[in-house]
C-alpha cells in the first residue's frame, strides 16, 4: 500500500503527539505511527514537574498529583520540607498520553498503532517518507516531512545514518502499586544502600 501525508511522526508518546495536535491543528495532513499496540501501553518512564507547567499546557488536574512536602531520606538524615501550597506534581504519565492522543486526534491526526517503521524512503538526498509494517501489511507513506519521536530507539535517525548505537549510561525500574494510608502530597526522595544499590529511590 501506498500513501501520501505531510507530516509522518515515528513514535507516540509525548513528543510524537503534541508535535501531531500542532501540526494538525493547523492544517497540516498528519499520521503518527505507534508501534505498540496502544498509546501508552508500555510506559518507560514517571516524573515530577510543575503545576504551572501543565496548566500553561491545558493538561487537566486529573493527570497529575500536587505535591506540598518533600522529604529527603538518606543513611543520616531525613529532612521534610513544606510548602504554603502545592508548585509540584507527580503526573499520570499513562493518563496524560491518552490524553494528548485524544487532543491529536480530535485535531485530524490519524493514529496507528501496532505500526512498526522499518525503513525510511529517500528521494534526491533527503528523507521523503517511510515504510512501516501494520496490521494491513507493509504501508509506504510518502510525506514532505518525517519526525522521529522515537526516543532513545532513534527510528529514523538511525535509518539515515544520522545517529551512533545506544549505550546504556543507567538502569531505571518502576514498580505502580496500591497503597493505602499514603499522603499523596508528599514526595519523597531516598539516597543510600539500603533504598537503591547506586542512585537514589522515590515514592
Amino acid at each position: 500500500m501506498e500513501e501520501k501525508c505531510d507530516i509522518a511522526i515515528v513514535g507516540g508518546g509525548p513528543a510524537g503527539l503534541s508535535a501531531a495536535y500542532s501540526s494538525a491543528k493547523a492544517g497540516a495532513k498528519v499520521v503518527v505511527f505507534e508501534k505498540d499496540e496502544a498509546i501508552a501501553h508500555s510506559i518507560r518512564t514517571s516524573g515530577v514537574t510543575w503545576i504551572s507547567e501543565m496548566e500553561r499546557l491545558g493538561i487537566p488536574a486529573k493527570f497529575y498529583n500536587p505535591v506540598q512536602n518533600y522529604r529527603f531520606v538518606s543513611p543520616s538524615n531525613d529532612v521534610l520540607i513544606s510548602g504554603s501550597s502545592p508548585k509540584s506534581c507527580v503526573l499520570d504519565v499513562r493518563g496524560m498520553y491518552q490524553h494528548l492522543a485524544f487532543l491529536a486526534a480530535e485535531a485530524g491526526a490519524q493514529i496507528m498503532v501496532k505500526s512498526n517503521v522499518i525503513n525510511i524512503i529517500e528521494e534526491d538526498s533527503r528523507i521523503a517518507g517511510i515504510k512501516a509494517s501494520t496490521p494491513k501489511g507493509d504501508l509506504i507513506m510518502h510525506s514532505t516531512l518525517v519526525i522521529d519521536a522515537s526516543g532513545f530507539s532513534a527510528t529514523v535517525a538511525r535509518k539515515a545514518g544520522a545517529a551512533g548505537e545506544w549505550k546504556r549510561y543507567g538502569v531505571g525500574a518502576e514498580y505502580e502499586c496500591y497503597c493505602d494510608q499514603v499522603d499523596s502530597a508528599t514526595w519523597v526522595l531516598m539516597v543510600g544502600q539500603q533504598f537503591s544499590e547506586a542512585g537514589y529511590a522515590w515514592i
